[in-house]
């Protein structure tokens, strides 16, 4: 009989940290959404196309981090590669945002973004070890 797997706690603390991600960005959108529809009464039919797009898309990340919190979770073998791939995206990105961004210069900007840069690269260096690996390899 199988025993089950006992969770490390850097996958438990990834998985948490993406459920976190996840109502985070859950909590924005529906924060923007009242303030849209607040403020905007008559919006141009483009800036409605614009907004609903954006929405769309960013209500399937959510779905996605969701997807793998819980994958991770189960040991499924696709999640290790949704994760990995996810936080080693997320680094150039938060870099790109960075530099571009004159808001995040602030000091909570920078605190922000630099945790979220620290904690990517901790989570791909993380999910590299081998031992990870092969939790998540097809049996």
């Amino acid at each position: 009989m199988d025993q089950p797997i006992e969770k490390p706690v850097g996958i438990i603390l990834i998985a948490i940290y993406n459920i976190f991600d996840a109502v985070s960005i859950l909590f924005i959108l529906l924060m923007l959404l009242l303030l849209f529809g607040t403020f905007l009464h008559s919006p141009p039919i483009s800036f409605i196309l614009f907004g609903f797009t954006l929405l769309v898309i960013i209500f399937a990340f959510v779905v996605v981090l969701f997807k793998a919190a819980f994958g991770l979770w189960q040991f499924k073998p696709w999640a290790w590669s949704l994760n990995y791939w996810l936080y080693l995206l997320a680094i150039p990105l938060m870099i790109l945002f960075l530099i571009i961004d004159k808001d995040l210069r602030s000091l909570e900007g920078l605190f922000s973004v630099g945790v979220s840069l620290v904690a990517s690269i901790a989570i791909v260096l993380y999910l590299r070890r081998e031992p990870i690996k092969r939790l998540y390899q097809k049996i």
